[in-house]
This record gives C-alpha cells, structure tokens and sequence, in this order.
C-alpha cells in the first residue's frame, strides 16, 4: 500500500512539474467516443484508442483484442473565411493593383469596402486539421499509429497603414488618394498606404502548420487496494513531425498550396502516464488522469526556430449509469497555446454512450473552450454492424456559424469516420 501511495504521489508529481510551461498545440483528441462523446477520454471504458488518449486505460480493456481503423478532419474559421471570400468576390487585389482615376464609383467602392474588410482582419484565422489512426489493443498491451495535424492562416495587418493610397497608373511616380481623388505623395504612401503594406509584406496571411505522427508502445496494469482499483499506465512514443511555414497574400483563400517547398522534418520522443482510480465506495465509478508529451518533444520550422509541444494535463471522470449507458467528461488542467497567436485552449466537455448490443452505439455530448469565447460545440456519434466489424461516423457542429457566399458554414466543424473490430 506504501508503495502504491509513493509510486502515485510520484507520478502526479511529474505530470504537475511538467506542465509548468504552456503548450504550443492544443490537445488532441482521437478516437470515436472522444469526438462524439464532448472529447471525453481520460476514463471511458478502455478500448483500441486508449493507448493515445490514457494509456491507464489498458489495465482495463473491454474486450481481450481491438482494432480501429479511420481517419477525419477538423475545421475551424476564427472570422477568416468569410472575410477572404468577401476580397475574392470583389477581386480586391486586381483592382487596386490597376487602379487609375478614370476607375468607375462602383471600382472605388469595392475598395473602399475591402480595405475595410482587410482592416477589421487582424489576428483573425482559419485552422484546418486533418487526421488519421490505427490503434491496436491485445489484453493491457496497446500499439498504434497516429497521424494529426494544424494547418493554420492567421491575418497580419499592419493598422498605420490604412489608407488607399495607389501610384497613377497615368502618371507613374505620382500619386493618389483613391478615397478623395486627391493627390499624394511617396513619402505618405510609404507612411500609411494599405497598398504598400501589401507589396512590402506588412499585411499578409501567415500560414504555419505542424503534422505529428505517433507510435506508441503503452501497457496498464490494476493495483487493488483497500480503497478501491488503481491502474497505472504509461507509454513510450516516436514522433515524426512536419512543420510548414510561409506567408501568403491577404485574399488568398489557398493555404495549402506549395507547402511543400517550405517543409521542415524532424523527430523525437516522448512519453504519456496515465492513472485511472475506481473507488470502493461508488463501484461504477471512474476518475482518470493523464499527462501527455511530458518531455516537451520540439520540432524545427524552416525559418530556425522550432515548435513546441509542452505537456499537457487532463482529467477526466466516467459512471456507468446503467451496464449499457456510460456518462463521461474531461476537463484541461493545463490552457495550452495553439499555433494562433493569442488564442488558447482549455477545453470542457462531456457526454453518453448508449451501446444496448455489442454490435450498434449511439453517442452524443457537448464541449467548450473555456479560455476563449468560442461556441459550444455539439458532438454525436453512432456505431453499427457485426461485433468484428463495425462501420463508426463521428462529428462535431459548432453553435455559431459564418456566412461564405450565402451559405452558412458552421465556425467549427469535424467528421471522423473508422472501422472496428472486437474480439
């Protein structure tokens, strides 16, 4: 019982020490009953996933042998999107790099309007994260490999520079005010012209991404106590990574294109230790606890600096209400940084998984960013088919959404899809 009090008391230790610094990328959550269940994952009932998300988890497998296949995308659009859609619709760009004074009041207009639009984007962003997994669990034993990823586009918008001040196209080396039709000068189109920002790289979209791929090796073993089961489980990770980072125009709705050419790989390792106590006392009861990434693995950006994964802290609290209906919920003890600048992430979240047959589950829950002003996100999931084959669909559908070219497009979304077998 000592032994156990030292060994717990020593891992909580390390996981807090760990997460004194914040973390470079949000928290990441895999698997099908995460995504639909409010990111709820710290103590499900332990199955193929539980390798990534607690590795405790193991020391506790619904059935002896696991299988899951699938993969998924995320979308968020922090006011970005429509924005970008709005200066492409206007062909922005075009017209103020071929403005002259014989321009028509609607052309002056147009631009009027997207300098307005362009002003109001600063530090706006839209992130894309694409992912993919294979988790493999045989008794308390898990493997895997998992493939996740940010893409992000933030707006970067010098404010001295908000005037539409443009070269005569009829004049070259004079000047114009395009909002009063007065002349200018180079000094004052240096100074303050949105045009020159854009041609000097003042104004742009900073597009920076990270790719990791896990593969873990993770066990989980129960200590039985006086007070209730203990399981304490750890994993040992490579981790590939892929950073990209560029700059692109301000109306480029392209983010992806040629990231290729602005690749940077390198590789690390890292480990995640996870707990999971039931207590005697509330037998139908789980309380977990997880620390990912706790040495910090770097990977280096093309431009020399490197990006960060600090560790990360979750807790997490599961009851069975009835044998075929689980209540789960987790909570971020850690806010992590996210590749946006000035956004954080500490999500809260929970939901139900109703499985009455071995062979269908209905899934649902809600969470939320508690350390920004994010919507709720709605989450839902349904699982069917034969015990050692089943076809899973998970999603989530933020509360509030943005208007794209008359067409309302939630500000967060995501769609995971996978296959798993039970035995």
């Amino acid at each position: 019982m000592n032994f156990i009090k030292k060994y717990l008391l020593s891992i909580i230790f390390i996981m807090i020490m760990s997460a004194s610094y914040a973390s470079a990328m949000e928290y990441k959550v895999l698997g099908l009953k995460s995504t639909s269940m409010g990111g709820a994952s710290v103590a499900v009932r332990g199955d193929s996933m539980s390798v990534f998300n607690n590795p405790a988890l193991l020391a506790k497998p619904t059935y002896d042998v696991e299988f899951s296949l699938g993969g998924g995308v995320g979308f968020t659009d922090n006011n970005a999107s429509a924005a970008v859609s709005k200066l492409k619709d206007i062909n922005f760009t075009d017209l103020l790099k071929n403005y002259n004074p014989s321009a028509t009041p609607e052309q002056r207009s147009k631009l009027i309007s997207g300098r307005d639009i362009i002003m109001g984007m600063n530090n706006a962003s839209v992130n894309v994260a694409p992912e993919a997994f294979l988790g493999v669990q045989v008794r308390n034993i898990g493997v895997g490999v998992f493939g996740y990823g940010d893409i992000n586009a933030q707006a970067k918008v010098d404010q001295a520079h908000n005037k539409l001040i443009v070269e005569n196209q009829n004049s070259p080396g004079t000047y114009i005010d395009i909002e009063t039709g007065n002349p200018s000068d180079y000094n004052t189109y240096q100074a303050s012209s949105i045009d020159y920002a854009i041609k000097n790289g003042l104004t742009y979209l900073n597009v920076i991404g990270l790719a990791v791929v896990e593969v873990p090796v993770g066990y989980g073993h129960e200590f039985k106590t006086q007070i209730g089961s203990l399981s304490v489980g750890g994993s040992l990770k490579y981790m590939y990574g892929e950073t990209f980072a560029k700059t692109i125009n301000i109306d480029d709705d392209d983010i992806g294109k040629d990231l290729d050419k602005y690749k940077t790989t390198s590789s690390s390792f890292s480990i995640d230790i996870g707990l999971l106590y039931e207590p005697e006392f509330l037998p139908k009861a789980r309380i977990g606890l997880v620390g990912k990434n706790l040495t910090s693995p770097k990977f280096d950006v093309a431009y020399g600096d490197s990006i960060k994964i600090d560790p990360q802290i979750r807790a997490g609290l599961a009851y069975d209400i009835l044998e075929s209906l689980e209540f789960a919920a987790d909570m971020d003890l850690t806010s992590n940084k996210t590749l946006v600048d000035d956004l954080k992430s500490q999500m809260i979240g929970g939901g139900l998984n109703w499985h009455p047959v071995s062979w269908a589950s209905l899934r649902g829950g809600l969470e939320k960013n508690i350390a920004d002003s994010s919507a709720l996100v709605f989450t839902a999931g349904i699982s069917f088919g034969l015990k050692w084959f089943q076809f899973d669909i998970a999603g989530q559908y933020s509360s509030k959404s943005n208007t794209i070219q008359d067409k309302s497009i939630p500000e967060e979304a995501k769609v995971n899809i996978a296959i798993v077998s039970k035995w």
